[in-house]
């Protein structure tokens, strides 16, 4: 499997009552991205808005080849190893490592080592995972763009009959009763859609 093209790792902490300057105080690093609820804020093409949450970031270098591990242990490197400090943010924020995930070639692929998943558990940080393709005029994809939505397709139909012989055919809102099956399609139903990064930015914070 050749190795992903390139990656990009923030650690995010979130939450109504967040205030960047004491997350600071607490990690020991100045964010590479902070706002506290209700500053005023601009997106990329200059549309403004007031922010409905706090938010502090903090970026690992963008690795080329992808390399996740490098990535987690520049950033753990970088802050407070006082798992107490992790505990109490956890327990009043939401924590993420957000991740970026650049395919050149649609069977790339990379791996992510105990040790990293450790430092990311102890300290109450989910990993979340974005992947984005950039397969246009790709002389060396394995398979084509309309091979892959063909294989999306024959899974979609695949799962769909697995629901017929259940006796159901129709994704149920949420908030009713489901059964595991259900529920896993529901999830497939929502997880099944493909990214085309055009290559024109990097991922939106």
């Amino acid at each position: 499997m050749p190795s992903l093209s390139r990656s990009v790792a923030s650690l995010r902490i979130a939450g109504d009552d967040l205030v960047p300057a004491d997350v600071t105080e607490l990690l020991g690093q100045e964010p590479t991205f902070a706002y506290a609820r209700g500053d005023e804020l601009s997106s990329k093409q200059g549309v403004a808005r007031v922010a409905r949450f706090g938010l502090w970031s903090y970026a690992a270098p963008e690795s080329n080849p992808g390399n996740l591990d490098e990535q987690v242990a520049a950033i753990t490197a970088e802050l407070t190893a006082d798992l107490d400090v992790w505990r109490q943010l956890a327990a009043s924020f939401r924590l993420d490592l957000f991740c970026g995930l650049f395919l050149d070639r649609l069977n790339e692929g990379l791996s992510i080592s105990p040790v990293s998943l450790k430092l990311l558990a102890e300290r109450g940080v989910k990993l979340d995972l974005d992947i984005y393709g950039n397969f246009d005029g790709d002389v060396n994809a394995t398979i084509s763009q309309t091979q892959y939505h063909e294989q999306i397709e024959a899974l979609a139909h695949n799962v769909t009959e697995e629901a017929a012989a259940e006796g159901w055919l129709t994704f149920l809102p949420e908030d009713e009763d489901q059964s595991p099956l259900q529920r896993s399609v529901n999830q497939l139903a929502r997880n099944l859609r493909f990214r085309h990064y055009d290559g024109d930015g990097c991922v939106d914070h």
